[in-house]
């Protein structure tokens, strides 16, 4: 794969993260970050106002300890969440299982009950 086209995929995930946030309600500024990760400060790939610390990558060959080592080294008080995808995939998530526990917690004290019926391609607008 040429490096044009690798960086062309790497934007497309971070532009499809950032439009499940919107849609899906979480955060309606959540964007792909210019440059992802060129300036001090702005290491995610998304920006986001969720206790998250986003870094996508979309490659056919997953290393996800070495992406998820990468988000924490960066990740300050946040949550380092690695989204992985590869051609004809959906996105995958990896993060630590206490962390999606903390972030459950969270949603409980929102007002999310576990019994509640939902779709989840609706509730990230597919």
């Amino acid at each position: 794969m040429k490096a044009r086209s690798a960086k062309a995929k790497g934007i497309r995930l971070e532009l499809e993260i950032a439009k499940t946030l919107r849609d899906a309600g979480l955060d309606r500024n959540a964007k792909k970050m210019p440059r992802s990760g060129a300036f001090m400060g702005f290491e995610s790939d998304i920006h986001t106002s969720l206790p998250l610390m986003i870094e996508c990558k979309n490659q056919e060959n997953w290393s996800p300890m070495e992406y998820y080592n990468q988000a924490k080294e960066h990740a300050g008080v946040k949550i380092p969440v690695v989204v992985m995808a590869r051609n004809r995939t959906e996105p995958y998530t990896f993060l630590l299982w206490a962390d999606l526990v903390e972030i459950l917690a969270w949603a409980i004290k929102g007002g999310w009950t576990g019994d509640a019926q939902f779709s989840k391609r609706k509730q990230v607008g597919k």
